[in-house]
């Protein structure tokens, strides 16, 4: 018969609401839900109208588990869309909904999240151009905007110089020690780091003693 039978609180979360159609459990919603579509007991309701219940539950679950994850800190859209899938489990066209729903409200936007990580990045961390576009890759900005982004705020001229000042950096903790173990560990830290091979020899030959010299 699909009849409303008990609307019933719920005890350990007193904002969502149990409705039981036909004597039995069917939906868990919260009380706005329950009043927008004011749901009543003794009010009929066929398999569709359940359905959308259930979807328009689903969605309002999404955006508030969406809105507690952004209000630790911003998220790419690649990010927080992993982060529904598999923390929370919501389906994909539900979590689609949610990241428009976010996008036209200026809650999610790569772009801004992209230049604003990357900013932090270079005050705080010096690394080569591969490397800060693998940090931003890391945390979900796509590669051909993180490639952008970088290629538009460092320039080859300033990574050639933090290259070389990282290399004396590091060769400069190791006083008296022999060139080819500075070498290798100044060549790994550049790498690490994310600078290219030409740039990590360049540096390198830039510290080199005059002594290893033939």
């Amino acid at each position: 018969m699909n009849r409303i039978t008990a609307i019933k609180q719920q005890k350990k979360n007193s904002s969502r609401i149990s409705v039981y159609v036909d004597g039995e459990y069917r939906l868990g919603c919260s009380a706005e839900l329950l009043g927008r579509h004011n749901l009543k007991v003794g009010e009929m309701l066929d398999e569709q109208q359940i359905s959308r219940l259930e979807q328009a539950e689903e969605l309002s679950q999404a955006k508030a588990a969406a809105l507690r994850l952004l209000g630790h800190r911003a998220r790419t859209v690649a990010d927080l869309t992993k982060r529904l899938q598999h923390k929370n489990k919501f389906a994909e066209h539900t979590i689609a909904e949610v990241v428009a729903w976010l996008i036209e409200r200026g809650y999610l936007n790569d772009t801004q999240y992209a230049q604003e990580r990357l900013d932090h990045l270079l005050s705080t961390d010096k690394r080569g151009r591969m490397g800060l576009v693998a940090k931003l890759r890391a945390e979900g900005v796509p590669r051909a905007l993180a490639q952008e982004m970088v290629d538009q705020t460092v320039s080859a001229e300033q990574e050639q110089q933090w290259a070389h000042q990282l290399a004396a950096e590091r060769a400069n903790r190791m006083p008296g020690r022999e060139w080819p173990k500075v070498k290798r560990s100044v060549h790994g830290y550049l790498q690490r780091r994310g600078f290219d091979s030409e740039l990590i020899w360049a540096a390198l030959a830039a510290i080199e003693p005059e002594e290893t010299f033939d």
